[in-house]
């Protein structure tokens, strides 16, 4: 089993009592080839990429508040085609398997927005899969569908960020909305939009990974 797919077990909870972190790291260490993940280093399909696991990889440390999830999607955004074409593989010997995967165009999108927003039960995090760095003066982002029927916006100006939560289902919303060093309460009923304003923290010490 290659390690997106255990990864996105662990996720849908089909793999139960895991360290999320030990987890990782060990399938990571596994399948790391010069240029991202493959599929492993003992595997008949040994590739120099498996685009699919890197955008995978992004989500998972999305959903644990871990910037290195820009460092997975950034490479895969290079392993694509002249056409912004996402390969299935890039075998170990550069041949191209697939230059369209349909799957790992859909990935990309999940992965982007639960790098840009991402909820549980209980909360909202944003911008959880993003370094400091990235995160400034005119980055923006508009209804992004979330956990329990809710579109979230942002946008970045200066020092803050300006939020919108609605709350597009029956019942009401409750969460905490978090970025960084900031918490805040979150209770909309059916139908509602609320606006908030947090601030950036400019002594945060989430850098981007090194490549």
């Amino acid at each position: 089993m290659n390690t997106g797919s255990i990864l996105a077990l662990i996720m849908l909870d089909g793999i139960k009592n895991v360290d999320y972190g030990k987890t990782f790291n060990r399938y990571v260490d596994d399948t790391q080839e010069q240029i991202g993940l493959g599929w492993g280093h003992s595997s008949r399909m040994r590739c120099l990429i498996f685009p699919w696991a890197e955008m995978i990889a992004a989500v998972f440390l999305s959903k644990q508040g871990n910037p290195d999830a820009y460092h997975h999607i950034d490479r895969a955004i290079k392993a694509t085609n002249s056409f912004g074409g996402i390969a299935e593989y890039i075998w170990i010997h550069g041949l191209i398997s697939r230059q369209w995967y349909v799957s790992a165009h859909g990935t990309f999108l999940w992965a982007i927005a639960e790098m840009l927003a991402y909820s549980d039960s209980e909360k909202i995090v944003l911008f959880s899969g993003f370094p400091d760095d990235l995160i400034k003066d005119g980055v923006s982002f508009k209804n992004i569908a979330i956990q329990d029927n809710a579109l979230v916006s942002c946008r970045v100006k200066k020092n803050e960020i300006f939020v919108s939560i609605i709350n597009q289902g029956d019942k009401e919303l409750k969460k905490f909305l978090y970025f960084r060093g900031n918490k805040v309460q979150i209770n909309l009923r059916p139908d509602e939009e609320k606006n908030f304003t947090l601030r950036v923290k400019s002594t945060s010490t989430q850098n981007r990974r090194k490549k």
